[in-house]
């Protein structure tokens, strides 16, 4: 009976160890499978932030190349521009005599329209693609039908739509001088009239820009386009030369894709 009992306790014992292992491997399976499921987890959305940055990268470059294509067909439309204005020249005519000196006004021209200047003249770059561009005049963003007013006196050259530009008029003011008006919603001159200092020669629309309503304004010498900023009172206040700053249509551009599968600079 002795010899029963401690078999008995020796038994139970042993059972009771296999239990605790049991439960240790029980407890084991459970970290292991843990694991794993965290494993698979994180597998999972290691693939599929690979996927989304490989969509991106793709998306990010097929925008770099509809951007780049876009910004040759609005270079494109400032050549056309200059050669057409390059042919309203008329070298062999004389300066109005009645027109006031526009060289007189330089640095205290009035604003073609209220509103503040957001992109200045010359070259800058947009820093996401390292796209370079020159830009002929400034664009002011102004209310929708503000009204554009003649910075001087002078006959009207151009008035109509030009491709990439909207309506625009070109106004000759003498000495070689001549002021551009782009973006216009409806033109109040027609070619061969004469305008006054201050006279409205139109009302500020977004036709031809990638923006909201603004007036894009230039000043050309024998055709070769100047700094307004230099001519027009007031008109400073964004950094001149090679400026780092986006250009807010093209920042536009490139922020909508649904203009970058339909672009047309008409």
């Amino acid at each position: 009976v002795s010899n029963d009992v401690r078999l008995w306790h020796k038994v139970q014992k042993k059972r009771a160890e296999l239990d605790l292992l049991t439960t240790f491997l029980e407890n084991r399976r459970r970290d292991i499978q843990g694991i794993k499921t965290s494993i698979s987890e994180e597998q999972r959305t290691i693939a599929e932030k690979k996927r989304k940055r490989t969509g991106l990268l793709a998306h990010i470059h097929d925008r770099k190349e509809s951007a780049l294509s876009a910004l040759e067909e609005l270079t494109e439309a400032s050549r056309r521009l200059d050669d057409t204005i390059r042919g309203l020249e008329d070298p062999t005519k004389k300066t109005r005599q009645d027109l006031p000196l526009f060289t007189a006004k330089k640095g205290r021209l009035p604003m073609p329209v209220k509103g503040s200047v957001v992109s200045s003249f010359g070259r800058y770059k947009d820093p996401r693609f390292d796209i370079y561009h020159f830009r002929n005049g400034i664009e002011i963003k102004a209310g929708k039908e503000a009204p554009i007013r003649a910075v001087h006196a002078g006959n009207v050259l151009y008035a109509g739509w030009f491709k990439g530009y909207g309506n625009i008029i070109v106004i000759d003011h003498g000495q070689g001088y001549y002021s551009l008006s782009a973006h216009a919603l409806s033109l109040a001159k027609k070619v061969g009239e004469s305008v006054k200092n201050g006279e409205i020669i139109g009302v500020v629309g977004d036709t031809g820009s990638l923006e909201d309503p603004c007036l894009y304004f230039e000043i050309r010498y024998h055709g070769k386009p100047v700094n307004p900023e230099v001519w027009i009172k007031g008109a400073t206040g964004v950094t001149h030369g090679c400026r780092q700053q986006e250009n807010p249509c093209l920042s536009r551009l490139f922020s909508c894709p649904q203009f970058l599968t339909s672009y047309n600079p008409t």
